[in-house]
């Protein structure tokens, strides 16, 4: 939700995108089992001076 309420982070970058969360279940020894989740973000941004650009 919050990289959706600024996508371009605070003016970080031109575009943050935002794809759909891996949950996984973690356990650790002695612990209970907790649940965690990875989200992977596209970056858009521009270099100034870089070839590609």
């Amino acid at each position: 939700a919050a990289i959706t309420a600024d996508r371009s982070l605070g003016g970080a970058v031109e575009w943050a995108q935002p794809a759909a969360p891996d949950f996984e279940d973690v356990e650790v020894e002695g612990a209970a089992a907790a649940r965690a989740a990875a989200v992977p973000v596209t970056l858009f941004f521009t270099v100034a001076g870089s070839p590609l650009a």
